[in-house]
């Protein structure tokens, strides 16, 4: 969802992309592979404080993403994530990422 105008919002799985988030014990690889197109992937270190999770990016993003988390069994709820998203095309804007991820 766009943080300028909630009313912008792309569902991006059911547009045929994949995500995956892999965490290791202090490092990230975070890849968005959309139809078509090569994976765009980003990397960096990560933190949990109370019910935060932060993304620090060393490479593919700049700054960090703050995520509010639940985690239950094997699956992962990250909510409310600050990162750039191209809802026109070619025209990035800053966006709230929330995903559902399952452990593999």
């Amino acid at each position: 969802m766009s943080v300028a105008d909630s009313n912008k919002k792309a569902d991006i799985i059911t547009q045929g992309s994949t995500v995956t988030l892999v965490l290791s014990t202090s490092t990230f690889v975070f890849t968005i592979t959309d139809p078509g197109q090569g994976p765009e992937t980003a990397t960096g270190t990560w933190s949990v404080s109370s019910d935060t999770l932060t993304l620090t990016y060393s490479t593919g993003f700049s700054g960090e993403s703050q995520f509010d988390f639940i985690l239950s069994g094997d699956q992962l709820t990250l909510n409310g994530g600050h990162v750039p998203h191209d809802f026109t095309v070619g025209t990035f804007e800053e966006a709230l990422l929330n995903l559902i991820l399952a452990r593999q």
